[in-house]
């Protein structure tokens, strides 16, 4: 398909317009502009069908010019491989799919729409300050995650939709549990309010965000057990094939737990902290007056140099006016420390958070695989969290929202073959949040109903959480009995689409709506 074709195609003629600027600039072969025109045709067809299903409040056309605007300012080059090529059995053997050169604003990946996609996500990405505490586990993971996340959430609008349907392809999926955490978040806290947190110029500690924002609109117990499972889950991916970090994590173990003995004897602690005071500002009195004195600096510079190895030694005068200046800096920070421990009030608090940092740490499955345990106890408190968004619910927009957020959430996958709806250990709790928006909806006049019988009435309307059916509001649904059961069907508008059998012990006194066509919203 050529330029003229796929730019003929799109209903917004600015994209034609700043594209055809942006590809005019660039050294791109005639391959390559047909796979971004293709890749933004796909977005465009994909992106009403996309919004509606998320009920995203992100606006299309921001989508796509954010896009556009990556490639003109962080892709001077893009190369495809040829399919043929040995570099492609490397990569494929080495099971890479793109290769980033931010430095040279340098891409080179397999010539298809979401490697693509993926490639010019993941150049453009400019904050890593996700997280600002010391726990060095946790920040890196917490950045993983967030790169990773952000990369596969954009992904979705040409990996599911074509335009005319919605399929999850999970075998495009390079990550469930971080793709399942990551659409929690959008679904809690809304995916503006995440994109917001991510595109952010400031060094925020995104986790705090979170959780400060999560305890304001689900209070503080419940929104930290969700918070601190999520972490768990995210940790614990992390560190499958990192053996490095799995030595941190036990000697960091070891040093929290030496460190609380301590703190056990408050008197003794304190004196130990004050000795550590004294010291590091003795080493800053003596670093001052080495960076005050030119000549002081030049002896410095001999000394350390002549106990260093040849690869190890300082390279210039500069350099290590810069490693005393950091020097300094790691000092005059354990200064601030001891002193914030040293108040009453803030020695209780630093001991209870070395607590539950070791609590944490301790929890990681070091030794074993990733674990459904984990995943499945972030999963419960996730819906603890979503009922009590349903139970605040009151007007008719948000309850329709929440219907259509809680068929999206159970079609998620929660391993790569289980949607969410079939996972048999979270049945009971999906049932307690689907009660509840089911007796929301209908209290509010939203949805209509099969029969007043509220047990009967949900097992039938649960079906409807796991449909396909894009746009909800033209569901039709049809009652047809049969022996101890019923068959629902689905239509969109007119057309079946869906058909289901419920068990329904007592059929005759069930007080059903049968061989009766019902509209899903009222």
């Amino acid at each position: 398909m050529g330029k003229e074709d796929i730019f003929s195609k799109f209903n917004i003629v600015n994209y034609n317009n700043e594209l055809e600027k942006v590809l005019e600039k660039k050294d791109f072969s005639v391959d390559t502009q047909n796979l971004l025109l293709s890749m933004l045709y796909k977005i465009e067809t994909g992106y009403k069908d996309y919004a509606e299903i998320k009920q995203l409040s992100r606006d299309e056309n921001k989508f796509v010019e954010n896009i556009i605007n990556i490639i003109k300012k962080d892709c001077d080059k893009i190369n495809l491989l040829n399919l043929k090529s040995e570099k492609v059995k490397k990569f494929k053997e080495a099971n890479i799919r793109y290769v980033i050169d931010r430095k040279n604003k340098r891409i080179v990946c397999m010539p298809n729409e979401q490697d693509l996609l993926s490639s010019i996500l993941e150049i453009s990405r400019t904050n890593d300050k996700f997280i600002r505490k010391n726990n060095d586990i946790l920040k890196d993971a917490i950045k993983d995650f967030f790169i990773k996340s952000n990369i596969m959430d954009k992904l979705e609008i040409i990996r599911d939709f074509n335009g005319w349907s919605w399929n999850i392809n999970e075998k495009e999926i390079s990550d469930i549990s971080y793709n399942l955490l990551f659409k929690n978040l959008q679904i809690l806290l809304g995916n503006e309010y995440i994109d917001e947190l991510i595109y952010s110029n400031e060094k925020l500690d995104i986790i705090e965000k979170i959780k400060s924002k999560l305890y304001r609109l689900y209070g503080k117990q419940k929104a930290e057990e969700f918070v601190n499972s999520m972490n768990l889950v995210i940790v614990n991916r992390y560190i499958q094939d990192k053996e490095e970090h799995k030595k941190y994590i036990l000697s960091r173990i070891k040093e929290l737990e030496n460190q609380i003995i301590e703190m056990e004897n408050k008197s003794k602690y304190l004196d130990k902290m004050s000795n550590i005071k004294k010291n590091a500002l003795r080493k800053i009195d003596k670093l001052d007056k080495i960076l005050s004195d030119d000549k002081l600096i030049k002896k410095e510079f001999k000394i350390r140099n002549e106990k260093l190895k040849d690869k190890e030694k300082i390279f210039s005068i500069s350099n290590l006016v810069e490693i005393l200046n950091n020097e300094r800096k790691i000092n005059i920070n354990k200064i601030e420390n001891i002193n914030f421990i040293m108040i009453p009030r803030n020695f209780v608090s630093k001991k209870s958070e070395l607590l539950n940092e070791l609590i944490f740490l301790k929890n990681i499955r070091i030794e074993k695989e990733e674990s459904l345990d984990n995943i499945l106890k972030s999963q419960k408190n996730f819906l603890n969290l979503l009922e009590k968004k349903i139970i605040k619910a009151e007007k008719k927009d948000a309850i329709i929202n929440l219907i259509y957020i809680f068929r999206y959430y159970n079609s998620l996958l929660i391993t790569k073959k289980t949607p969410i709806y079939e996972c048999g250990l979270l049945q009971e709790n999906l049932d307690v949040v689907g009660k509840t928006l089911v007796k929301k909806a209908y209290e509010r006049d939203v949805i209509n109903i099969y029969t007043t019988k509220g047990k009967i009435n949900y097992k039938i309307f649960k079906n409807i959480f796991r449909t396909k059916i894009i746009e909800m509001k033209n569901i039709i649904s049809l009652l047809k009995e049969k022996k101890d059961s019923i068959d629902l069907e689905l239509y969109n508008e007119d057309i079946l689409e869906e058909k289901y059998n419920v068990e329904i012990e007592d059929t005759e006194n069930s007080k059903l709506k049968l061989n009766k066509k019902i509209k899903l919203f009222i």
